[in-house]
């Protein structure tokens, strides 16, 4: 998939500001649909910039990442967290199951939580001790597999600034993509069959 940005005001990747974490909307299992995961796709084309390591106080660029082996091979583990924020808000969730099951095991319709990374940004510092930043844009759809029917739509942020370069800085940042998501009335309200 490419990543069209036509008519957009995007100047490409670079030293970012935090986004803010909001709350997440706190929902009653009870009165929610389960729902499951199917896991991260990356809407981005190989080769793509995400960033630079910018050097010394005056921010050179020394370097720039490209997408590619060294980051798609870290993209799985931005699946580990999805139905953990999801349980911590309250909402029932359901391992993805082989073979796409529609329903759970007592009848009820699995709501599926799709998710499309479709803006990627990372950029190292070495100013202030070094450090490393993502960003990314992440495009949310809940469906209700029985018909396809989409049920909801939207598009959240994510950040995240550590201290070492692993895989946890793009993780954190999805994640916290995830969480925006869930400060969303409007995903409740999907959830809750509103």
């Amino acid at each position: 998939m490419a990543l069209v940005l036509a008519g957009c005001s995007y100047s490409g990747p670079g030293p970012r500001l935090p986004v803010v974490t909001e709350v997440p909307i706190a929902v009653d299992g009870a009165t929610v649909s389960p729902v499951t995961f199917g896991g991260v796709v990356i809407a981005i084309e190989p080769e793509t910039l995400l960033g630079f390591h910018y050097e010394g106080a005056g921010m050179a660029k020394d370097f720039d990442y490209r997408w590619g082996p060294n980051f798609t091979e870290k993209t799985e583990e931005m699946n580990l967290d999805v139905l953990d924020i999801l349980g911590d808000a309250g909402y029932r969730t359901i391992p993805w199951p082989d073979g796409g099951v529609k329903e759970t095991p007592t009848g009820e319709p699995l709501l599926e939580l799709h998710a499309t990374v479709t803006l990627m940004e990372f950029n190292s510092f070495s100013t202030a001790g070094g450090y490393y930043q993502a960003y990314t844009v992440v495009l949310w759809e809940l469906t209700h597999p029985g018909d396809g029917t989409s049920l909801f739509k939207a598009e959240t942020e994510g950040y995240q600034k550590e201290n070492e370069h692993n895989a946890g800085v793009l993780r954190k940042a999805f994640d916290q993509a995830l969480t925006n998501l869930l400060a969303d009335q409007g995903f409740a309200a999907a959830v809750a069959g509103k």
